[in-house]
C-alpha cells in the first residue's frame, strides 16, 4: 500500500506506537509504501482502522 508520507519507514514507526505493525516498503524495494502482514485476518484489520486513521492524520500534520 502506498504510504501517506514519503518515509515508509517513519509511517511504519508511526503506525507501531498505534500497535499497528507493518513491514516498511524499502525492504521490498517498494519505497514510499508498506505491507500489511499476510497473518493479520479482516476482523483484525477492521478493528485497527480508527487507528489507521489517526497514524494517517499525526503524519499528515507534522
Amino acid at each position: 500500500m502506498p504510504s501517506p508520507i514519503p518515509d515508509d519507514l517513519a509511517f511504519a514507526d508511526q503506525l507501531a506506537r498505534q500497535d499497528i505493525f507493518v513491514l516498511p516498503g524499502h525492504m521490498f524495494a517498494t519505497p514510499g509504501s508498506f505491507r500489511i502482514s499476510l497473518t493479520a485476518n479482516d476482523d483484525m484489520i477492521e478493528r485497527r482502522l480508527l487507528a489507521f486513521a489517526a497514524a494517517i492524520g499525526q503524519v499528515a500534520v507534522a
